[in-house]
């Protein structure tokens, strides 16, 4: 359900890091685009973000409600595809931050000599450091969930300009959006 089917690993996947067989996700929110943020706290404006405390934002707003998103839902995006890390100890759905969450740009790293920022662009599920930046198993590029619910089929040559630009909520972004 929370994996792609493309993944050569099947549906089986799961990691176990003290806690038992836990199932993976291929998807991930998006926490925001602000340059040079780290993932544990700073990228806040993007549709979900990890800066809260017991899910509370700094104004005691729980969650992201559609008023908080003046770009516009179909202009900002939710959750892209980012397929779990090749040891398979990051990407399981039952957590968050790295594991369910991550910026674009990401400029977070859990595995050392990893390139960064991470962009949307193409990965490798032997890689470990590719679970620094979104991608798919999909041949060009992948699929990403708008707020108003809409998935759309982005290539890779967005993943540096308009995708970046999608993940604020409300940074007021222009991006032409006949280009993906």
């Amino acid at each position: 359900m929370y994996q792609c089917p493309s993944d050569p690993r099947g549906s089986s996947s799961s990691g176990n890091q003290g806690f038992g067989d836990v199932g993976t996700t291929s998807y991930c929110g998006v926490t925001g685009n602000e340059l040079g943020a780290s993932l544990w706290g700073e990228a806040k404006n993007g549709i979900f973000w990890v800066g809260t405390k017991d899910g509370i934002d700094s104004k005691g707003n729980k969650g992201t409600r559609f008023s908080d998103i003046p770009d516009g839902l179909s202009n900002t995006i939710a959750f892209g595809e980012r397929p779990p890390a090749a040891d398979l100890y990051w990407g399981w759905y039952c957590f968050s931050d790295y594991d369910s969450l991550l910026a674009l740009p990401n400029w977070d790293y859990n595995y050392s000599g990893c390139t960064l920022p991470g962009y949307f662009s193409p990965g490798d599920v032997n890689v470990n450091c590719s679970t620094t930046h979104y991608w798919s198993f999909h041949s060009g590029g992948g699929n990403w969930l708008l707020g108003d619910g809409a998935v759309r089929f982005m290539t890779y040559n967005v993943g540096t300009t308009i995708l970046p630009a999608m993940a604020s909520r409300d940074g007021g972004e222009n991006f032409d959006s006949t280009q993906f």
